[in-house]
């Protein structure tokens, strides 16, 4: 279960991280499920592995807590930087 709930969390900080626009948790969300039934689907026509609606909902999870963990990193940055510049 830990597995496939931490194997996503590096996408919810990456797709943010990247994406041209500001990404709210709706897109965000819609992106990362394309990504994990796509990872799915391509273990089961490897035959590597299964598709289990559990995986694909620990991996969202998962990558929902990346995107917190970005959302919480980017926002205690932009503080820091205001704190920065009244300081000066």
């Amino acid at each position: 279960l830990a597995v496939n709930l931490l194997l996503f969390v590096p996408i919810g900080a990456i797709y943010p991280f990247f994406a041209k626009k500001k990404m709210n948790f709706p897109k965000f969300l819609c992106a990362a499920l394309v990504t994990v039934v796509l990872s799915e689907a391509l273990q089961l026509l490897l035959k590597c592995g299964s598709f289990d609606v559990d995986d694909v909902i620990l991996n969202l999870v998962g990558a929902a807590v990346g995107f917190g963990a970005f959302a919480l990193c980017k926002k205690m940055l932009e503080i820091r930087n205001v704190r920065l510049a009244e300081q000066n």
